[in-house]
């Protein structure tokens, strides 16, 4: 019996090791899902702050071809007054070049934005799936840490008993020595 206490006792040990190592996977997988849902937050603001700029190239190509628009429509009305027009034409045509230069680079860096604004979104969607699958991980060692706390708790419910029944044992054991003795001590005093 005593060796089943012993059994028992290292068994209950050994689950709360158990239960101590689970406790720490948690708090690490928390942390873990803490720090990647700050990596999802930085990420959204700075898909934000790319929206935001994407916003305003848009605004200016917009202002540039207008520019260019009118700039054309002048060069048209200047068509008849021919001295004046080849001068300003001249002039007129480099502004042009200019914007269709600048219109150009714009163009391009809205597309590298458009570019980076889709890798962040693949990015974010990453993070949240990365997110679902640790607390996913963490509820299963939840779940596991509850059955070996249960687990636990059943085998000191068995020691408990073990120990209360040794106990009623010895001291049955101990009453019915006591009777052989003052049976024994009867018989030699009538002697």
């Amino acid at each position: 019996t005593k060796a089943k206490i012993q059994q028992l006792q290292q068994e209950i040990d050994r689950l709360q090791q158990e239960i101590e190592r689970i406790e720490e996977d948690l708090q690490k997988t928390l942390h873990d899902i803490q720090r990647v849902e700050q990596e999802i937050r930085q990420t959204r603001e700075k898909f934000s702050q790319l929206e935001r700029q994407q916003e305003t190239l848009k605004i200016e190509i917009d202002r540039i071809e207008d520019l260019i628009i009118r700039i054309e429509n002048v060069i048209e009305m200047k068509r008849n007054q021919k001295e004046e027009f080849e001068a300003l034409k001249k002039q007129l045509q480099t502004e042009i070049k200019e914007l269709k230069q600048r219109h150009a680079q714009i163009q391009a860096e809205v597309q590298r934005l458009q570019k980076e604004v889709e890798t962040e979104k693949a990015s974010v969607q990453s993070l949240i799936h990365q997110t679902t699958q640790m607390k996913s991980e963490m509820a299963a060692l939840k779940k596991e840490q509850h059955a070996l706390t249960l687990a636990a708790q059943l085998l000191k419910q068995n020691l408990e008993a073990t120990q209360h029944h040794l106990t009623q044992s010895k001291e049955q054991e101990a009453s019915l020595d006591q009777n052989l003795k003052e049976k024994e001590q009867a018989t030699n005093h009538k002697e």
